[in-house]
Order: C-alpha cells, then sequence, then structure tokens
C-alpha cells in the first residue's frame, strides 16, 4: 500500500465512525481503531460490534461493507503506531481530543478533521508540541463530511445516504498537502479532492451554520414545542 498507511485511527463514536469501521474495516491491509471516551461508548460499541460480526455499512447501488475495529477510550492503547488520524467529533472537543492525543502520536504522521471549521489548524498548533511538525507531521482538514450518513443500530450497522465525490482539502504546512491529500485518497479512493484551499477558506466557507437551521426550521415548525413528538425526524 503506498504512503505505508498501515493502521489508521478514527476519533469519535457517532455516524462518521461507524462508517469508516465499514469502510476501512472491512481492508485486511489496514487496521482501525476508534477513540471514544463518551461515556461508555467503547464498551458498548465493542460489545454490540462483536455480538455481531463486525459493523455493517450499506450504500445504494454497492455491496455492504462489514468492517471491524479496536475501539477503546484510552488514547494510548490505540493511538501509537497510526500514520493517520481523523477527527470526526463535533468542534467544541478538538482541543479535547487533541491533547489527548498529543503525547502519543508517532513521527511524521498526520492528523485531519471533516469538517474543518472553527479554526481546527489554530487549535492543534497550539495544542500540539512544536516537535509534531518538527518530525514532519502535518495537520489537514476537509470542507465536510464525504458522506451524508446515519447510524442505524449503535455498534452494528450504518447507512450511506449519498457520498459526495469531490470536496476541499486544506493542509499546513501548505508543503504537506500532496501527501496529505495522497494519504486520504488511498483511503477513501472514490473522492475527488481539490487541493487549491486553505484552513482558513474552509473555515469561511462552512455552511453548516446556514443549512443545519433551516432544515431544523422545516422540521419542527409547526411543532408546539410541548406535544410529545410522534417519532424522532432523520435530519436529512
Amino acid at each position: 500500500m503506498s504512503q505505508n498507511i498501515e493502521q489508521v485511527l478514527v476519533i469519535g463514536g457517532g455516524n462518521a465512525p461507524h462508517i469508516c469501521t465499514g469502510i476501512l474495516g472491512s481492508r485486511a491491509d489496514l487496521r482501525l481503531n476508534i477513540l471514544t471516551t463518551w461515556g461508555d461508548e467503547a464498551k458498548r460499541w465493542t460489545e454490540a460490534m462483536d455480538a455481531a460480526g463486525g459493523v455493517t455499512v450499506t450504500e445504494q447501488g454497492h455491496d455492504d461493507l462489514v468492517g471491524h475495529a479496536t475501539v477503546s477510550n484510552d488514547p494510548a492503547a490505540v493511538v501509537p503506531g497510526c500514520q493517520i488520524i481523523i477527527f470526526a467529533v463535533p468542534a467544541n472537543l478538538h482541543e479535547m481530543y487533541l491533547g489527548l492525543i498529543a503525547p502519543f502520536l508517532d513521527p511524521g504522521c498526520v492528523v485531519g478533521v471533516m469538517p474543518a471549521a472553527s479554526a481546527f489548524d489554530i487549535i492543534a498548533r497550539k495544542t500540539l508540541p512544536a516537535s509534531f511538525f518538527e518530525q514532519g507531521g502535518a495537520i489537514f482538514g476537509f470542507e465536510t463530511l464525504p458522506w451524508a450518513c446515519r447510524l442505524v443500530e449503535y455498534g452494528k450497522s450504518a447507512e450511506i445516504l449519498g457520498t459526495k465525490l469531490m470536496m476541499d482539502i486544506a493542509a499546513s504546512p501548505m508543503a504537506q498537502m500532496e501527501r496529505c491529500s495522497a494519504m486520504f485518497n488511498n483511503l477513501f479512493p472514490r473522492l475527488e479532492l481539490n487541493t487549491g484551499c486553505s484552513f482558513l477558506g474552509l473555515s469561511l466557507m462552512n455552511f453548516n451554520g446556514l443549512v443545519h437551521p433551516a432544515i431544523c426550521h422545516s422540521q419542527f415548525r409547526d411543532w408546539d414545542g410541548q406535544t410529545p413528538y410522534p417519532e424522532s425526524p432523520l435530519f436529512y
């Protein structure tokens, strides 16, 4: 495998980490780790995944993928040895997780986030030690999540509703852009990455603050806020 990617860490316990487990955890040439420190998520995920024989990811028009991962709440158990680390958690958790993984990062690994909102590059440079960059490390970010996706059953199954086949990527230092792009393309070869953007550009173009309130308004505009809602609506 080019770029010498043998071990990947995905941070988070929601929709995207489950999708990554199906896609990446089904590969024989790759070891996938998951880090989530929220409550007992790591324990619940592991038990459910083991009982089901893996996490099944379904996408219309493609065969189901069944993958497995090592899920832990201990960064010392899942960070060392990873060539690429992908954040898939809300922006308010970025600094906390960066602090947790910092002591265990291998020289030359890359740390990225999807989506890259809220000045991830500034937070990373504040939180990660200078030695991380001095030893060839880099940070990267994506315009958005590569998929519209949802969790079906925790630790067992998730669904891809649509794949965004083209999106922007930013990297810091900029000289590492092509390397980060090539590494991510090896993990998700269906995606076409535009390498002409910066972290500032990704932060300024983040559309979630515009689109999500409108979606919520369309879902709940006729609800009085008191009557029990008949069912949990899908966001997308």
